[in-house]
């Protein structure tokens, strides 16, 4: 190999690596019926000089079992970059495997399948797939593209509004857990809980200028019990994280918590 290739080869080897970083990797644990899933989604591109402003994110996760729906997420920019999901499910169907498909803002589509483990087996079940399989499918209850107006609203009213068409709430009925919120992460857990039977749950930022960042289709199988992660704005230093569930019986629910950031970066949720 002559200089002049060796070159070649160092200078778009980054190039290279960096088109490859795309993954997922699962993590699946079964103990009786309840199915424990872990996800990590790795978005990828940054748009340069600000964490804050991809130019490529995951806008669609979805999980099936025996052709079940066991988890449907829409997402927007403010899911963090490390894009970490855990949810669970009862495994009535009794299936072995879960089928995860991928939808970005590009519009790709990319499946995956993963074996369910059983808890009391060596966990061995940490999968790390560097590219998915492309694949063609339809989303089933895929909220960002049948709402675009909910994803364009101003305020968190507004998108709540344009996506349930009511502004009444029941309060405080869900639990939202916001540890350790610091505005210099991008990475930042929330964790959604709940024993009411919902059909949707949206996640909302109010001092964003499109607040909605998700918004979780739920299956009749589900468990109330969520992590993701977002990125928080710089500005303000005093903003409000709202969780709005629709419920099965039509009624909405709603849970607020203000986040305060100090100018060191620390942060506490009230």
């Amino acid at each position: 190999m002559n200089k002049y290739i060796a070159s070649l080869v160092i200078l778009f080897m980054p190039l290279i690596v960096f088109a490859q970083s795309e993954q997922i990797k699962i993590n699946i644990v079964e103990n009786n019926t309840t199915v424990k899933v872990r996800i990590l989604l790795d978005k990828r591109e940054i748009a340069e000089n600000n964490r804050r402003s991809p130019k490529y994110y995951y806008t669609n996760l979805t999980a099936k079992a025996n052709d079940d729906i066991v988890f449907n997420i829409s997402t927007g920019p403010y899911i963090s970059n490390d894009g970490i999901f855990k949810f669970k499910f009862e495994n009535t169907m009794k299936a072995k495997t879960i089928q995860f498909y991928t939808t970005n803002n590009r519009g790709d589509q990319k499946t995956v399948t993963v074996p369910i483990v059983p808890s009391e087996k060596p966990n061995t079940n940490n999968i790390s797939v560097k590219t998915l399989n492309p694949v063609s499918y339809t989303i089933e209850n895929d909220y960002r593209e049948a709402n675009t107006d909910g994803w364009k609203a101003k305020t968190a009213d507004e998108a709540i509004k344009k996506l349930y068409g009511s502004l009444h709430f029941i309060e405080n009925k869900m639990q939202v857990f916001t540890p350790e919120l610091n505005q210099d992460y991008t990475s930042n857990p929330i964790n959604i809980k709940s024993d009411i039977k919902l059909e949707s749950i949206a996640v909302m930022i109010d001092a964003y200028e499109n607040p909605l960042i998700a918004i979780y289709s739920l299956p009749q199988n589900a468990i109330v019990d969520f992590d993701l992660r977002i990125v928080l704005p710089t500005n303000p230093k005093v903003m409000n994280l709202i969780v709005v569930g629709k419920g099965v019986d039509g009624k909405l629910y709603r849970s607020q918590r203000k986040i305060e950031l100090s100018l060191s970066g620390d942060s506490c949720g009230s």
